[in-house]
């Protein structure tokens, strides 16, 4: 049974990420193997072995990224892709921790 806490903690963290992502947008994908056991080793999977839908939706959320989407900047200063990969860890860790991500520390710690 979830604790209540646990609840509130997760409203806090979608609270979060809608007043600092205003703008998001989401794409869903097909498993790229139909093979369960695969899904565990797929760093060591050739491109071929991908099923073929997984492999268009990848080039497809690969143009998006590169063409359509802005930048995210925060206190006027865009993000590289180390500092955004190092901001989603310190989240993932909190989140994790069972706490909530605190925007402007993670920021500050990245900085």
């Amino acid at each position: 049974m979830p604790v209540v806490g646990d609840h509130d903690s997760k409203n806090e963290v979608k609270q979060h990420i809608r007043k600092f992502f205003p703008e998001r947008d989401c794409c869903t994908m097909v498993r790229p193997v139909v093979n369960e056991n695969n899904l565990q080793s797929l760093d060591s999977i050739n491109m071929e072995e991908l099923r073929p839908e997984f492999v268009e939706q990848v080039y497809f959320l690969r143009k998006k990224v590169l063409h359509a989407m802005k930048p995210k900047m925060i206190n006027n200063v865009p993000m590289d892709g180390a500092t955004w990969i190092a901001l989603a860890q310190q989240y993932i860790e909190a989140i994790n921790g069972g706490t909530v991500p605190s925007i402007e520390s993670s920021w500050t710690y990245i900085c």
